[in-house]
């Protein structure tokens, strides 16, 4: 074998290795990513949601988990697919304007 043809080997299965790790991680993390419009429609169901949870649970309390589960419920029978990365820090954001909302009405 010369190194010409070495070259060869190496350059082709470096190649193939890169489509693996595109094909593997890049397209699926590319897929998973929300356009404006999906987390704007999203967010706007979790608020929804979220308020619903808070007025269904009221004076209850140790309801966080059963607002969660209320939550997550509600927006996969809207057909909202989020991961639970995605719902947990949708959820405390909404749950923030909410309560900074209620500060300013109390002052």
């Amino acid at each position: 074998m010369d190194w010409t043809q070495i070259i060869t080997i190496l350059i082709t299965a470096i190649v193939a290795a890169i489509g693996a790790i595109i094909t593997k991680v890049l397209i699926p993390y590319l897929k998973s990513k929300m356009t404006a419009e999906e987390l704007q429609t999203a967010q706007m169901w979790v608020e929804i949601a979220v308020t619903a949870a808070e007025q269904l649970y009221k004076g209850q309390s140790q309801a966080g988990q059963s607002k969660y589960q209320y939550v997550a419920n509600f927006l996969t029978s809207h057909g909202i697919d989020l991961t639970e990365t995605q719902l947990k820090l949708l959820i405390e954001s909404a749950v923030k304007v909410m309560n900074d909302l209620s500060d300013t009405l109390e002052e």
